[in-house]
């Protein structure tokens, strides 16, 4: 139990904590979990070998970097090389079949995550189209809305 002299200190560096993840931007990462969802929607057998040959990859890794949220900033989603998913929906799929956690170990429930995916603000890839940020030899794409980098970022 918590002296009551102690409360407002407690409280305060909630809140420090909760506006630094919300300003400083919060990278958000995906985890093999132990159990898959029941059903996957797949179009057709080559999707099912590739989500299939994914998973099998998965459960040998810790996890993988989802991508970012910044305030002020839509979501800047990790390409991870086109691996593991091409489309918005892939993105999704993809991210249904692990344990989302946020860089302070949080799990974030995929509901919540894709929420974040929704929320509007400047684009990284219009900002890169336009010439507002230059960030040299990298890549960054909009794919279905979406705005995806191919480069380490924090």
């Amino acid at each position: 139990m918590f002296a009551t002299s102690t409360l407002p200190f407690i409280k305060k560096r909630i809140e420090q904590e909760l506006k630094q993840e919300i300003l400083m931007g919060t990278n958000y990462y995906g985890c093999v979990k132990n159990q898959f969802p029941q059903s996957f929607t797949v179009n057709s057998h080559d999707e099912l070998e590739a989500l299939i040959e994914t998973l099998s990859e998965l459960s040998t890794q810790t996890r993988i970097h989802l991508g970012k949220k910044s305030f002020g900033w839509k979501f800047l989603g990790q390409w991870n090389g086109g691996k593991y998913y091409q489309t918005r929906e892939q993105f999704e799929v993809f991210v249904q079949t692990l344990q989302i956690k946020n860089e302070y170990g949080n799990d974030i429930t995929f509901e919540e995550f894709k929420d974040l995916l929704d929320i509007q603000g400047r684009s990284h890839y219009e900002e890169v189209q336009s010439g507002e940020i230059n960030i040299g030899h990298r890549f960054c794409y909009q794919i279905d809305g979406l705005d995806f980098a191919d480069y380490e970022f924090s």
